[in-house]
């Protein structure tokens, strides 16, 4: 349903949707299906400009438990590598933003390090996730408490009386630990906490990466060991089919040749199979002067000149033959 709602939301806009836009937007809401798409109509610069607005909830864990962060994404389709998009916390009746919360101010707008740093290889279902995490650790909504009874009103006048403990060492031995101990606290959050807070958000995203990093390692893992299983195969039948052929070899080269198993009986024959033989090989010559011929690839007269002279030649190979063929008749 959400990949139906996003494809009607980028049929509003009047000009081709960026493609990787699409890809982003479809993947976060395969991870996060409680939020919706919609065409919307954004200000900035007192100029209104079309938008796709990613609205909903995004589920975080505090404590043990899931709650559902109100937020809506606002996206600049047309600027969306170059720029991050706007994301905003939305109360609720019944709930209100901290004050001084570290990444969501008075009106909801989110000041993240990863907006601050966007570039063309953020995306928005990395940015969901690293929300959601810090969402878990420091919530950036809570529930406004029931309103109570008003205090009862006293009307005296008469003060009361006061009155002052007995001095010892346990209550001021107390307060220097109390004293001291906020004097530690302070100084820690002054010079100590945000030095700090920035390597985390940094550790964060480079583990956030290296997460991504395995998953495509193992993938590509697991398809280089189907090529090297594959490869293996084909190295095994290729081994086989050259033990065969060495086989095939060995028993060829065993075997007789055509001089050794065709022998003359005698002188004539072999003077015959000799004219035989050269005038069979003078008719393939002529064979090919000819193909040449047709192919304009050998001149008419060397043409002439060479099939003159074969045919010479033939005429002789075949005299010769026939010469010795009546000679061993008439023996």
């Amino acid at each position: 349903m959400a990949l139906v709602a996003l494809d009607r939301a980028i049929a509003a806009f009047p000009r081709p949707f960026p493609e990787r836009l699409r890809q982003d937007a479809a993947q976060c809401l395969q991870h996060v299906p409680t939020l919706r798409p919609e065409p919307c109509t954004a200000v900035r610069n007192n100029q209104s400009f079309q938008a796709l607005r990613l609205h909903g909830t995004v589920p975080m864990f505090h404590m043990g438990n899931t709650y559902n962060i109100p937020l809506e994404i606002i996206i600049t389709p047309f600027e969306y590598s170059r720029s991050a998009p706007v994301v905003r916390v939305t109360p609720v009746p019944g709930m209100y933003i901290p004050a001084r919360h570290r990444f969501v101010d008075a009106n909801g707008i989110v000041s993240h390090y990863y907006l601050h740093r966007w570039s063309v290889e953020s995306n928005l279902d990395q940015l969901v996730r690293l929300l959601s995490d810090e969402f878990g650790k420091e919530p950036p909504v809570v529930s406004q408490p029931p309103p109570g009874p008003p205090p009862p009103a006293y009307a005296t006048s008469v003060p009361p009386p006061a009155y002052r403990p007995a001095p010892s060492e346990e209550p001021d031995k107390t307060r220097l630990i109390n004293i001291v101990t906020g004097k530690i606290k302070r100084r820690l959050g002054d010079d100590f906490l945000p030095g700090f807070q920035h390597e985390f958000d940094d550790a964060s995203v480079a583990q956030s990466q290296l997460e991504t990093g395995q998953e495509e390692i193992q993938r590509t893992l697991q398809r280089l060991a189907a090529q090297r299983d594959e490869l293996v195969r084909a190295k095994s039948v290729l081994e086989e089919r050259k033990a065969a052929a060495a086989r095939w070899l060995a028993l060829d080269q065993a075997r007789p040749g055509p001089d050794v198993v065709v022998q003359a009986a005698n002188v004539w024959s072999a003077q015959q199979l000799e004219a035989v033989a050269e005038a069979n090989a003078i008719e393939d010559a002529l064979y090919l002067l000819e193909k040449c011929l047709g192919k304009e690839s050998i001149d008419i007269r060397l043409f002439l000149r060479q099939v003159r002279d074969l045919n010479r030649e033939h005429f002789f190979k075949v005299a010769l033959s026939l010469k010795v063929l009546e000679a061993q008749r008439r023996r």
